[in-house]
């Protein structure tokens, strides 16, 4: 994997980054526990990703129509979900001890 230009973190470590900090977002919020986001991750995203990657998944979503036709039908309902992601403070001593318990 080449990174085309300078940014903090490797590639893989940055999208992990981003699965991460929903996953303690949705702990921290009380939508799930942790054994509900380890459960939702194997059982969900992980088994397709063994075999393809995220644009690859999306493009055979699409259909006939790839991934410009997952884009035309999915990207709205995408926008909605990120428009209400939000960073939780990973520094805080109650939810450290909410993730760990």
């Amino acid at each position: 994997i080449r990174v085309r230009k300078e940014v903090f973190g490797h590639i893989t470590n940055r999208l992990a980054s981003a699965l991460f900090r929903e996953a303690v977002w949705l702990v921290a919020n009380d939508y799930a526990t942790v054994g509900d986001v380890e459960d939702a991750l194997r059982f969900g995203p992980a088994l397709k990703w063994a075999i393809q990657g995220q644009y690859s998944s999306f493009h055979t979503t699409g259909g006939e129509g790839g991934f410009a036709n997952f884009l035309h039908h999915f990207s709205p309902g995408m926008m909605k979900r990120w428009a209400t992601f939000e960073t939780p403070d990973l520094a805080d001593p109650g939810l450290q001890q909410k993730l760990t318990d």
